[in-house]
């Protein structure tokens, strides 16, 4: 049980340390019958662990929350998560085509804007490769490669206040670029209502 309850907590949040918000987060899946194919599809797919023990251990946790009712189940576990720094994110598929070092290029990766930035982040693996906080870019600028499709194919130029600079190459441009204006319009807005 404690295998899955860490298995669980470092595959969904990857930032979690305590292992008891792992158990608030399984609080929230205790109406799944864990013998269900909705249990058995809730399995990560890296996790080293039959099918058959995961399905048990997850019973077996489920049983012991058994007090705890569906209300309160979601309540704990969507607290739980707002603190993770990838909750809400919109995420983009795409390629780095130019980017610090360290950071492989042409390779694909997942772009995802969330509340605390954009993070840079392996597409296979959502190892985090880099994060620019929203008040460090200086600049944004867009190349589409089809000024005629709504959500096509674009490279953005990131250009941080320290000079760093990401070049990206994202199949929904359109929609990563009015995204990323939403949250820099709201962070100027609190900047503005904080002074």
């Amino acid at each position: 049980l404690t295998h899955v309850r860490k298995e669980f907590c470092e595959y969904y949040s990857n930032f979690n340390s305590s292992d008891d918000e792992s158990v608030e987060v399984i609080l929230f899946l205790k109406n799944i019958s864990p013998f269900s194919t909705i249990a058995t599809s809730l399995k990560p797919k890296n996790l080293q662990i039959s099918t058959e023990k995961w399905s048990s251990e997850l019973n077996g946790l489920l049983k012991s929350t058994q007090t705890k009712d569906s209300e309160d189940s979601q309540k704990i576990f969507l607290s739980s998560i707002r603190n993770w720094p990838l909750f809400g994110s919109s995420c983009f598929l795409g390629l780095i085509e130019n980017g610090p070092s360290g950071i492989p290029t042409n390779c694909e990766i997942l772009v995802a804007l969330s509340h605390t930035g954009i993070h840079i982040l392996d597409s296979s693996t959502h190892e985090c490769y880099l994060v620019f906080a929203y008040e460090n870019i200086a600049s944004t600028r867009v190349t589409y490669k089809d000024n005629n499709d709504y959500n096509c194919i674009g490279s953005v130029r990131l250009t941080a206040s320290n000079g760093q600079q990401l070049i990206l190459s994202l199949m929904q441009a359109r929609m990563f670029v009015f995204i990323l204006s939403r949250y820099q319009y709201i962070l100027s807005a609190n900047l503005l209502a904080s002074a």
